[in-house]
């Protein structure tokens, strides 16, 4: 835990975690290695960059938002999460101008596999950071690497935003105009108005006689093997895609209701129950992926 009696005046704010950030935490914790929740987004930028000024662009957006400046400690009863007033970054940079396109990609595959592999301590690392590889003298690539519990799918393309918009102003010497931040803890103060227990009684009223828990069939880990994230793709060709808009329209609904029913008519045949209970991800609006 954080001393508080040397590090007090640094500290601008201590609060609980939101359920959503409780989960990624346990599974960060549990599952250190797995990189489920580190995220990494890709840039290719062309045109005269100031390096030092993006450096400065990205510590006005930290000095904006709370949730950048924030570190999560698990030494009380309650894991908590802790914003530091100040929480300035180094861009790291490499000059790549001269070397050919291989060699470049090959530098920056590397970059973004040590920093997987490196992750992120959530108890005392800065939850992001940002790496500048420069192309050629007008061409860039900027890798942004940062824990999930920070910012979400819908969240990101905002934050993106301001970044390039403060560096304009910056770079413009304009002042900058924007609406004002509403404090992370806003939302923190909001979750705790509500009646936990009225809220957890309505959930046990909802699925009350409901004792299954489905599971997809799989082999036993017998050689007790470390956890491997792959992933498959499929892709359904022309006529299938057809076949699939087609049989969704006469049914009206959409293809994620079509694809969700089929999955829970699986669930259902694999442990022979008549309902079977499942969750499904939300996703925000995404960038391009580092790995593609």
């Amino acid at each position: 835990m954080i001393r508080m009696n040397s590090t007090k005046s640094k500290i601008k704010d201590i609060y609980p975690l939101t359920p959503m950030q409780q989960g990624m935490y346990f599974h960060s914790l549990k599952d250190k290695d797995s990189g489920t929740y580190f995220d990494q987004v890709c840039f290719d930028i062309e045109g005269n960059l100031d390096t030092a000024l993006l450096e400065q662009s990205i510590n006005k957006l930290i000095e904006r938002h709370d949730i950048l400046r924030t570190i999560f400690s698990n030494k009380s009863k309650q894991v908590l999460q802790i914003v530091w007033k100040e929480r300035p970054l180094k861009v790291f940079f490499e000059n790549l101008n001269g070397l050919g396109i291989d060699q470049q990609n090959t530098i920056i595959i590397n970059y973004k596999q040590k920093s997987k592999v490196q992750g992120f301590d959530l108890g005392k690392d800065q939850l992001m950071r940002f790496a500048l590889f420069q192309r050629e003298k007008e061409k860039y690539t900027m890798v942004w690497c940062f824990h999930h519990i920070l910012m979400d799918g819908w969240s990101r393309p905002i934050v993106t935003e301001e970044l390039f918009a403060i560096y304009r102003s910056l770079s413009q010497q304009e002042s900058l105009s924007m609406l004002p931040t509403i404090p992370y803890s806003r939302y923190i103060q909001w979750l705790e108005s509500r009646d936990q227990q009225r809220a957890l009684q309505y959930w046990k009223d909802y699925m009350q006689g409901y004792e299954n828990v489905v599971s997809v069939p799989m082999k036993e880990n017998k050689a007790n093997c470390p956890f491997l994230l792959e992933e498959t793709e499929l892709v359904l060709n022309t006529e299938w895609t057809g076949i699939v808009t087609e049989l969704t329209k006469q049914l009206q609904v959409t293809v994620n209701t079509w694809l969700q029913t089929i999955w829970g008519v699986l669930l259902q045949k694999y442990n022979g129950v008549d309902d079977a209970v499942f969750g499904s991800v939300v996703s925000g609006p995404s960038f391009r992926d580092c790995g593609h």
